[in-house]
């Protein structure tokens, strides 16, 4: 259901419950529908929502290609796959890992396993699309067994203390990137970030700002478990 059908449905409800004519009309009850909607509105509105990333997101800049020049290594953290295909947030992963290998080749370590039985590692998947996109095999190091970001990083760890890498340029999604960072210092490993995939970027506001739609309620989802698993890791960590 789009946002904004559902936004109108929960305020015609709470309105209808509010005005409810009886010994008890369920006031409170239209009250927190209401607000449920107010809320929904809110934080499905790119007017609202894209600062909020950015305040994640503009941690880290966009590697610099004289950065790219003194790397020994890349690894590309797994963003998800879509059946056979990878997902549209490791699609452009992939595409910036390219781009960086392009200003600088050097060996390429793809993490991410399969999350369900039955399903293909995102690695051995990746490694499919980057051949297709001109990255030799030879240059390609599979890491298929993990299935979170600190499990990437420490056998990705592994792999770069077997190779001798010692200069890992780091390519995830920017909004991904700082929970990442935490995991790589966990995991033993000094990299150097490569974000990519800016959602906050805002080049000119026109209306479709202010009208909610529901990429941004799921980008707000996306924001708040980051959120989460920062604070969870500044704990842990």
């Amino acid at each position: 259901m789009l946002p904004g059908i559902l936004i109108i449905t929960l305020f015609l409800i709470g309105f209808l419950l509010i005005r409810r004519k009886g010994e008890r009309p369920p006031v409170f009850s239209g009250i927190v529908l209401m607000a449920t909607g107010g809320l929904l509105l809110l934080f499905s509105m790119p007017i609202v929502v894209r600062p909020l990333i950015g305040t994640i997101e503009n941690q880290n800049k966009q590697v610099a290609d004289s950065t790219l020049a003194t790397t020994d290594s890349y690894i590309l953290l797994g963003g998800g796959v879509s059946g056979h295909s990878l997902s549209e947030a490791s699609q452009v992963r992939a595409l910036e890992l390219v781009r960086c290998y392009r200003k600088h080749p050097a060996p390429v370590i793809l993490c991410g396993g399969a999350v369900y039985p039955g399903q293909l590692a995102e690695a051995d998947i990746a490694m499919k699309t980057l051949q297709e996109l001109g990255i030799p095999a030879e240059h390609l190091v599979t890491e298929g067994a993990s299935k979170t970001s600190l499990e990437n990083l420490e056998n990705a760890r592994e792999i770069c203390d077997r190779m001798n890498w010692e200069n890992p340029v780091l390519v995830t999604s920017a909004l991904h990137m700082p929970r990442s960072l935490l995991s790589a210092q966990k995991a033993g490993l000094n990299v150097t970030p490569a974000p990519c995939g800016y959602i906050s970027e805002v080049t000119n506001v026109t209306l479709d700002f202010f009208l909610p739609d529901a990429r941004t309620l799921s980008c707000f989802r996306n924001w708040v478990w980051e959120v989460l698993g920062l604070m969870f890791y500044s704990i842990i960590y």
